[in-house]
């Protein structure tokens, strides 16, 4: 299975699952308004070509580096149902044996940024969480801690599998 696939599976996962998407946010630092955000795929969908991939093939370029832009694994915004406050979780997925692109990880924090400010005036997105689902074995691994250290927050595919079992076959 590929690292697209996982992620097709995660978000969807989100989609079909209120308890799953409240469950990731639990994760990050929007678990106090986990059991009150509603994830707003239907809005995002109607900004892709494919609706069916709304998480997916959001890219953005980030004025002032060198590479034109990034593409985000998973983009997936959220509403606090209580106040209408919006959101997004910005994440990466890297498989066991994957690696960063040179300045991926330090660059994700702005990736995030710069794709908020973007999408601020059709998403209404006020803020964001940059986060990193990966086995715990590549996290720790010494070629790729310092950059996973650059994301937000980290949710392993072992805390994963148990929502989503294909994620077992990857660790």
């Amino acid at each position: 299975m590929k690292e697209d696939d996982l992620s097709r599976l995660f978000a969807n996962s989100m989609r079909a699952s209120s308890s799953f998407a409240s469950w990731v946010l639990s994760q990050t630092k929007f678990a106090e308004v986990s059991e009150d955000s509603i994830l707003l795929h239907g809005e995002q969908a109607a900004r892709r070509p494919n609706p069916d991939n709304w998480w997916k093939d959001w890219w953005c370029p980030i004025p002032g580096l060198s590479v034109e832009g990034r593409q985000i694994d998973i983009f997936a915004c959220f509403e606090i149902k209580s106040t209408g406050v919006r959101y997004a979780l910005v994440i990466e997925n890297k498989k066991k044996h994957g690696k960063f692109e040179p300045g991926q990880a330090k660059d994700y924090e702005r990736l995030a940024s710069t794709m908020i400010q973007r999408e601020k005036n059709t998403l209404r997105l006020d803020q964001f969480e940059t986060v990193l689902i990966a086995p715990t074995s590549f996290r720790n691994s010494v070629l790729h801690r310092e950059e996973c250290d650059h994301f937000n927050a980290y949710i392993s595919y072992e805390k994963i599998s148990p929502h989503i079992p294909e994620f077992l076959d990857h660790l």
